[in-house]
């Protein structure tokens, strides 16, 4: 399968405008706000999860093979499956994409398997950069839509995300909420002045 990539640039002269009124341009990673909102339960963070556990990021619904957009340029940490279930038969039914975001990591979760061209480990994106597509859960998990997980973290710890000793969340220390950093990015084209499609990704 062949899918099209798109890139989203900003003008020298808005990245001024935005650096000057200390608004860094973050990027809604997809391309529309669901009606569902990721502020309400059982989409948001802290929302509660079997045996105790929150919700340690927040869901943005969409439909699968929707495309995600990098929230700000950054480096690749990971590109790995991701195991919604806990359940080793699921383990690789959807991956997960980290990206250190230089005053933020981002972890983007319930990906599909294929990717944009030069998404990888140490690969570098740009903001608003096409890094992925919502994977499809149906039959993994008894949920009604498919979607992104998104989760943030402080960064100025190391070592893997997920902590199963470390209740409530279950993740690493420096977890923040992400409800603040996608209240302010702007919907796809919202800063953006020039749009780029990219050469096509082989799945």
């Amino acid at each position: 399968m062949k899918r099209e990539a798109t890139v989203f640039r900003f003008s020298l002269s808005t990245m001024k405008t935005l650096a000057a009124a200390g608004i860094p341009p973050l990027i809604f990673p997809l391309k529309a706000r669901s009606k569902y909102s990721y502020q309400e339960s059982p989409r948001c963070f802290g929302a509660k999860r079997s045996g105790g556990r929150l919700h340690a990021g927040v869901d943005l619904y969409g439909n699968a093979g929707s495309p995600i957009f990098a929230l700000a340029s950054g480096t690749i940490k990971a590109v790995s499956f991701f195991n919604v279930t806990g359940k080793n038969e699921h383990a690789k039914s959807v991956s997960q994409i980290v990206i250190d975001h230089g005053t933020f990591t981002a972890r983007y979760c319930e990906v599909a398997n294929d990717f944009p061209a030069g998404i990888k480990a140490e690969g570098k994106v740009n903001a608003g950069q096409h890094i992925g597509y919502i994977g499809n859960l149906a039959g993994i998990i008894n949920w009604p839509h498919n979607m992104l997980h998104l989760e943030i973290y402080g960064g100025f710890l190391t070592g893997g995300l997920t902590a199963v000793n470390n209740p409530p969340y279950k993740r690493r220390a420096d977890l923040l909420g992400p409800t603040p950093f996608i209240d302010r990015a702007s919907v796809l084209g919202g800063y953006f002045d020039e749009v780029v499609t990219t050469a096509t990704a082989t799945a």
